[in-house]
């Protein structure tokens, strides 16, 4: 998008890069997500640890 905006700029085209991050929601409240079933053996540990550090981040 940055380079891209030199190219469109003369056109009043503007852009904006969105990075996806968190913040404070109620998101990940326990009754909030549906968690899929770990179904693939090979990713469950990691799935598993990752959606812990996930639900620590809740509300903050």
């Amino acid at each position: 998008m940055e380079s891209l905006r030199f190219d469109v700029e003369p056109f009043e085209i503007h852009t904006t890069i969105g990075e996806p991050c968190f913040f404070r929601t109620e998101l990940l409240e326990p009754n909030s997500p549906n968690w899929p079933e770990l179904s693939i053996d090979d990713y469950a540990e990691r799935t598993a640890k990752t959606r812990v550090i996930w639900e620590s981040m809740n509300g903050k």
